[in-house]
């Protein structure tokens, strides 16, 4: 076996591998281990985003390559079976009951696991049942921004009208889930999108700079992307961003260019 599917393999099941290793890495070889073992390497592929509970991600890798020009017929049936055992693995942890009692305790578990499953049942449930053990998760969660950003986004869904008061980009807020939309709506988003529409001409730069940015909208929220940076300043660093992806080399036209851009990605990454 080509030894860079071990290498593979070490990104996608270490979980502390970022998303830009693993996409610099599928970048760079992609091509050859799809001529060596497609089933094998679009089996890592997806299972780079199942080991995160990235479902969507997953998915989408899966349409992608389905649609692909030269792709076998059996890599589409193993694609296809792939999909299958996803989604009967969904509607499976879907249909599992939680008592009120239960999905307190699992909320309340500081386990993240647990915490993360909890909301997922949650996300098919009325919320309004649970506002007083939500009060409390926010109360007891300082530590995991992105459980504590999850259990916002389904209170801003379901349009809940009250106080909370919970810890994100390491401050302590005070909102209210009705007066707020989802980070990919905020006006701000779409100024940068459109800017980042007119620069990436190319449509794969586009579709990943516009990843990393809904990314980058996604991990400040509840704050705006223009909160502390302009819509320029998204264009510069997507683009340098990609070129470090790439390999390419990176230059910089001043020292403040420079800290701009790394400081743009300790924030974002």
């Amino acid at each position: 076996m080509d030894k860079r599917f071990d290498e593979l393999k070490k990104i996608v099941y270490e979980l502390t591998s970022s998303k830009e290793e693993f996409l610099s890495f599928c970048k760079e070889n992609e091509e050859n281990l799809l001529t060596l073992d497609p089933i094998l390497y679009l089996g890592l592929k997806v299972d780079f985003y199942l080991q995160r509970d990235l479902i969507n991600e997953a998915l989408e890798v899966i349409e992608n390559h389905k649609k692909g020009k030269y792709i076998s017929l059996e890599c589409e049936e193993f694609l296809s079976e792939l999909k299958d055992k996803i989604i009967k693995e969904i509607k499976q942890n879907n249909k599992k009951e939680l008592t009120p009692s239960a999905l307190k305790k699992e909320l309340l578990s500081h386990k993240k696991e647990q915490v993360y499953y909890a909301l997922r049942v949650l996300s098919t449930r009325n919320i309004r049942q649970y506002l007083d053990v939500i009060q409390e998760y926010f109360k007891q969660n300082k530590d995991h921004e992105d459980l504590t950003r999850l259990m916002l986004f389904l209170l801003v869904e379901q349009s809940i009208n009250g106080f909370f008061t919970l810890y994100l980009n390491k401050e302590k807020k005070i909102l209210n889930p009705s007066r707020l939309v989802l980070p990919l709506e905020y006006d701000d988003y779409h100024i940068v999108e459109n800017e980042l529409k007119n620069h990436f001409l190319n449509p794969s730069d586009f579709k990943l700079a516009h990843d990393f940015l809904s990314q980058m909208a996604v991990s400040i929220y509840p704050d705006s992307l223009l909160k502390d940076y302009k819509s320029e300043d998204y264009i510069f660093f997507l683009q340098m961003f990609l070129n470090s992806l790439y390999g390419k080399e990176m230059l910089f036209s001043s020292n403040e260019e420079e800290n701009l851009y790394f400081e743009m990605k300790e924030k974002f990454f």
